[in-house]
């Protein structure tokens, strides 16, 4: 049985102005699909159209709408020419609709008091998109740009706003996207494979990643070996793109995460950027991809709480870049070590073995513990208080106890500063920015009076004293009552009975 989807009037017809659906399906000779992440949705087909018949009928006008796989295009571009017999052949470029009207907005317009994200919001609502976007904290004023040369569109407006925060913005499956890259990472793929909280398409070569994701090697199988690249201008970024049998690779879209396993150096998370194929066919589906990375921090966004599979969830990204510059300069200046990136095998044994540690220090919930991890580190990996990965781990010991808020009771447990970090990260829908320091960093300092009551009764009093202080309905106060269990689970089985250690 061929797996291939057959170009009929289920897949793709032109839309009348009336609304009704026109077959052309049985004259289309190709039909070639494009995914990216760079713009919008496009397809591009060739019809065979013997006497002019869809032409004299207006089936290929700019702008006639077409429908594709229940997706709505509409032409951008039309060629025709001799076809390789006598009848005219036509090359109509279609992208998504919605885009095409962004573009040819262009009405002078003022958006006030709104932040990049909630105008990219309202835009998608207005051309009737779903919508996916990272949290933008300050409020603007964005205007339409107007001169004598240039009148600004709806997506010239998107596409600057986002580069002013460092997002992306592209549309796939009538979704408009406005988020940073590493937000986006781990957020989209398929359901039923997801590891450290990150969904994800499992690819892995030679071997499936049949052994961490049962049940990928039928679902994703690729039909060679990836083709991938890094270079020295940026040895930590890294770009590829693969073949995928299409059964499911033609469900695939920007945005997506995948989980690369297999080839040495260049396993981990990418975004897909590109999905092509053609119907009608039995070829594979050509998918490509890149390593997340925004040119910095968003404004006022953050990193949206990306991490890696070989990360833990719990560690900050910016100690995973410590840690990695730490060891690009250690080897960069020995004269007698040629530069890191002709010893990507080393630096990534180096890297790894110093975020492990990184990983296992950071989860201590006292300063003498990870001081005592520290110290094992030293006795255990090659070269001991000398090695690379030790060094590493030691110039970033300020960052990795800054999760330990000392107290006269012991501390506060890191599990509770995780609970609260979790449960803000809910209620706010944002996981870094201006507005989660500030509430983090108030309910944390009212976690911790709640934490040093020696009683039931003292705690509750605190809870109803910030209730009346904050009002029930802050931010604070409900996330304190989220992890109220958490902050009570440490309470001594007698009244005032001193507090306990805390590291056990």
């Amino acid at each position: 049985m061929a797996n291939f989807i057959p170009i009929d009037s289920n897949l793709i017809s032109v839309r009348s102005p009336s609304g009704q659906n026109l077959d052309i399906a049985p004259a289309i000779t190709r039909l070639a699909v494009s995914f990216t992440m760079d713009m919008c949705s496009e397809i591009n087909f060739e019809v065979l159209d013997p006497g002019f018949k869809f032409a004299k009928a207006n089936y290929f006008q700019i702008r006639r709408d077409i429908t594709y796989d229940n997706m709505l295009f509409e032409i951008s571009a039309v060629e025709v020419q001799r076809s390789t017999g006598y009848d005219p052949l036509y090359r109509i470029s279609a992208r998504s609709k919605p885009i095409q009207l962004m573009k040819r907005d262009k009405a002078a317009e003022a958006f006030t008091g709104m932040t990049p994200t909630q105008f990219a919001a309202a835009i998608a609502a207005r051309f009737s998109m779903g919508f996916f976007g990272q949290e933008t904290i300050k409020s603007q004023t964005i205007v339409k740009g107007r001169s004598a040369n240039v009148d600004e569109s709806v997506w010239d407006v998107l596409t600057r706003v986002a580069s002013d925060n460092q997002f992306v913005v592209f549309e796939t499956n009538n979704i408009l996207f406005f988020t940073s890259q590493t937000n986006l990472a781990g957020k989209w793929g398929d359901p039923d494979f997801i590891f450290k909280g990150n969904t994800l398409i499992p690819f892995g070569w030679p071997e499936s990643a049949q052994g961490t994701f049962p049940g990928a090697a039928e679902r994703y199988q690729l039909i060679d070996m990836p083709t991938l690249r890094r270079s020295d201008d940026d040895p930590m970024d890294a770009e590829g793109s693969i073949l995928v049998e299409r059964t499911n690779g033609r469900q695939l879209r920007p945005g997506m995460t995948i989980n690369l396993t297999g080839i040495p150096d260049f396993e981990g998370l990418y975004l897909i950027t590109a999905v092509d194929f053609e119907e009608g066919v039995s070829d594979p589906v050509t998918v490509s991809f890149r390593i997340p990375s925004d040119p910095e921090a968003p404004a006022g966004g953050g990193n949206g709480g990306y991490t890696s599979p070989s990360d833990s969830s719990a560690l900050p990204l910016g100690i995973e870049t410590a840690i990695q510059d730490y060891v690009k300069r250690f080897i960069g200046i020995d004269p007698n070590t040629k530069p890191y990136t002709e010893h990507s095998n080393d630096y990534n044994r180096l890297v790894q073995t110093a975020l492990l540690w990184a990983e296992d220090i950071w989860e201590q919930a006292t300063i003498s513990g990870k001081d005592a991890r520290l110290t094992q580190m030293g006795v255990t990996v090659e070269g001991g208080t000398t090695s690379v990965a030790y060094l590493a781990v030691k110039s970033v010991m300020g960052l990795l106890s800054s999760n330990v808020v000392e107290t006269g009771q012991g501390g506060v447990t890191i599990t509770i500063k995780n609970a609260l970090r979790t449960e803000l990260t809910k209620l706010l829908g944002i996981s870094s920015g201006r507005l989660f320091s500030d509430t983090y960093n108030r309910a944390l300092k009212d976690a911790r009076e709640i934490w040093e009551a020696t009683s039931y009764q003292g705690q509750t009093a605190l809870y109803n004293q910030f209730a009346r202080k904050y009002g029930n309905t802050s931010a604070s106060y409900i996330v304190l009552t989220r992890i109220s269990n958490e902050l009570r689970k440490d309470m001594p089985n007698l009244l005032n009975l001193n507090r306990p250690p805390t590291d056990r």
